[in-house]
């Protein structure tokens, strides 16, 4: 447990704030927006403003840990929520566009720093999803899922799974692509 604010620390808050950005790019396309964003809200909502200002500094780790999983279950909420009235195709749709917002030119390995900033994929020292190789190609493995937990509650891991492979694409945008083995992954292009 760490006694103060380290770089890990503001990589997880930034984390966090992007999958709540997720769940409110789904809210907004509900056809009552309130009604919705009043039963996502129900599950909590998250702070905003500067880490170190609004962090229990006492417990850094479990006040992350609390907003990791608030936002995780928000956004699996607000898919579940999205789907019994509209298809997958649309939302993947809208996770392809926002990948391609990124406006990533890098290379291959960039392209993957680029995803795992976004995504909550647990500490690094958990070891959920590790580099197998990045000389060619960028081979990674989902040791560990831990979305599966708050997912499969609602709209299944299944869906997060595919709805953050349309955010990869879009991040690729045709110039890399992205291929899945069981739970190996390659940026090849």
């Amino acid at each position: 447990m760490s006694a103060f604010l380290g770089f890990i620390h503001h990589l997880m808050w930034q984390k966090i704030n992007f999958t709540n950005s997720l769940a409110e790019e789904v809210i907004k396309d509900f056809e009552n927006v309130e009604s919705a964003r009043e039963e996502i809200d129900a599950l909590g909502t998250l702070e905003t403003g500067e880490l170190s200002e609004i962090i229990d500094t006492f417990n850094i780790h479990g006040w992350l840990a609390d907003r990791v999983e608030l936002v995780e279950e928000r956004l699996a909420k607000a898919v579940e929520m999205y789907l019994k009235d509209k298809d997958i195709e649309s939302l993947k749709v809208k996770f392809f566009e926002k990948g391609k917002s990124e406006n990533f030119k890098g290379s291959k390995s960039e392209a993957y720093a680029l995803v795992s900033s976004k995504f909550l994929d647990g500490m690094p020292c958990d070891g959920s999803i590790t580099v197998l190789s990045d000389e060619d190609d960028v081979e990674f493995v989902v040791y560990k899922d831990v979305h599966a937990d708050i997912w499969n509650k609602y709209a299944g891991v299944e869906t997060y799974w595919t709805l953050r492979d349309e955010f990869v694409r879009g991040v690729l945008n045709g110039k890399y692509t992205l291929e899945k083995r069981d739970n190996i992954y390659s940026i090849r292009g």
